[in-house]
């Protein structure tokens, strides 16, 4: 006898009893491959958070690794202006070109930049010291409160500037790829606190050429 003949002289009972175990089957089937299959977002999810958390830890490792030999482009935008800046510099020498209202002012090492431009927080070495007094901070942003930054603005230029507004700084971080390195600062609060009014004063720098920089024919 067939198992098609079998089948059909089952009594009614029976027959139900084998429907019901073949779902059953079907579903503790199913539930163990929805088990085993790895969760796709939760994966992406848990990369993008030790991501993440990496990037943030190696910021500072970024900022160490510029040195003192680099070629810096900063623009600086001054609400309805933007002002540029190129600095190249190998140890001690360096070379500073500013364009400012369409025209080219350089200047070396010795010589006093007489613009409105703050260059206290624009290499390596400060932008490092600013995370390491940071107020808080949230992934690749850093805030700093104006009490904390203006300490180290003094001790950096060796100034008495006191606190005139309250509010923070930033600073973000962009992109470091390729050997280059994007960051930007909102310093407005700091502008306010030098008593220029401005209503917005950010800073985008990028340091690139880093170790590749040579003005040793500049002394």
């Amino acid at each position: 006898m067939s198992k098609e003949k079998r089948f059909k002289n089952l009594d009614s009972e029976t027959k139900s009893t084998y429907f019901y175990g073949i779902i059953f089957l079907f579903l503790i089937v199913v539930a163990l491959v929805v088990k085993f299959i790895p969760n796709k977002e939760k994966e992406e999810k848990s990369v993008k958070e030790n991501t993440t958390i990496e990037e943030t830890f190696n910021y500072k490792s970024l900022l160490n690794n510029i040195s003192d030999n680099y070629e810096l482009d900063i623009i600086i935008n001054k609400y309805y202006f933007n002002e540029y800046i190129n600095i190249k510099k190998q140890g001690l020498n360096e070379i500073i070109d500013i364009k400012k209202y369409d025209s080219n002012n350089t200047y070396n090492q010795d010589d006093t930049i007489n613009e409105d431009i703050d260059m206290t927080f624009i290499t390596p070495q400060s932008i490092l010291r600013l995370l390491n007094i940071n107020t808080y901070n949230d992934g690749n942003k850093y805030m700093i409160e104006s009490s904390n930054y203006l300490k180290l603005y003094n001790e950096l230029n060796n100034t008495n500037l006191e606190k005139i507004v309250s509010g923070e700084i930033s600073i973000e971080f962009l992109s470091h790829e390729n050997n280059e390195y994007v960051i930007k600062m909102d310093l407005t609060n700091l502008y306010k606190n030098l008593n220029y009014d401005y209503e917005s004063v950010t800073y985008n720098l990028k340091f690139y050429n880093i170790n590749k920089i040579n003005l040793s024919n500049n002394n």
